[in-house]
């Protein structure tokens, strides 16, 4: 007889997994209101949802997109340096410092661009 009793106390440990979770069978980090965001407020004794509350998830159409999830690890490595910051300076700022110093914009004393957005003016090391 001890068999089939294991048996039962075995079957009922294991629907026992599908009650609900509360703080007396939860662990000590458990707290029943982590967890889902809520969806609307409570009224009194009713819960009323508010519309502005449910997430909405936007998703992409991917109909006819080639490119996949992952990369392969069979693809041949890169042959391209790293970028630097010198690299991107050179590229998008220095053009338009030279332009500056060429039109006659800077002057030795205060260091000003008329071109720059900012507006900032440094004082030079010479007039220090």
């Amino acid at each position: 007889m001890p068999v089939i009793k294991d048996l039962i106390k075995g079957l009922y440990r294991g629907a026992n997994r599908h009650k609900e979770m509360t703080s007396k069978r939860g662990n000590k980090n458990f707290h029943p209101s982590r967890g889902l965001q809520r969806t609307g407020i409570k009224v009194g004794l009713r819960f009323k949802n508010v519309q502005e509350m449910i997430p909405e998830i936007v998703v992409p159409n991917l109909e006819g997109f080639t490119l996949k999830a992952y990369v392969s690890h069979k693809c041949p490595d890169t042959t391209e340096p790293p970028i630097t910051a010198r690299d991107i300076f050179d590229a998008c700022v220095a053009p338009q410092v030279k332009a500056d110093f060429k039109d006659g914009k800077f002057n030795s004393v205060n260091v000003t661009s008329e071109s720059s957005s900012e507006g900032v003016t440094k004082q030079s090391n010479q007039s220090r």
